[in-house]
């Protein structure tokens, strides 16, 4: 069994100023419906919440370090759970190429404050034989 990680980082305003440019059609691009709902109720904190899950799929991508692949951000998908906790929820050509890498466990750790969010996943993966 083999462990990766992956992490991003990104500065707020930069998720704020592209909500504030492009409105839904910029959040309907990078984020799936879950995660624009669960976002957008925190009024005041809504782009520390966005930029981390944006950080998140970065990290993801740089996971799967897809060659000749598209992965589209929507393909990523951070669900929260009750808890607190979040999980990654792979769609489309992501979830493709993590089983063509045998990953089988993904971890997420999300963090944000004023002006950054930072995200760090860990997947494991192992070969069938």
């Amino acid at each position: 069994m083999d462990n990766k990680i992956g992490t991003d980082i990104i500065e707020i305003n930069k998720i704020k100023e592209s909500v504030n440019a492009f409105g839904d059609k910029y959040l309907k691009k990078i984020f799936t419906t879950k995660e624009i709902q669960y976002c957008m109720k925190y009024k005041k904190t809504y782009a520390q919440h966005l930029a981390a899950r944006f950080a998140a799929k970065e990290a993801v991508i740089k996971i799967l370090e897809p060659l000749n692949e598209v992965i589209h951000f929507k393909d990523i998908e951070i669900v929260r759970y009750s808890n607190g906790s979040c999980k990654v929820e792979l769609h489309g050509n992501a979830k493709k190429l993590a089983m063509e890498r045998n990953i089988n466990y993904t971890s997420v750790s999300l963090s944000h404050e004023e002006k950054y969010a930072i995200a760090m996943v860990l997947v494991s993966t192992y070969k069938k034989e």
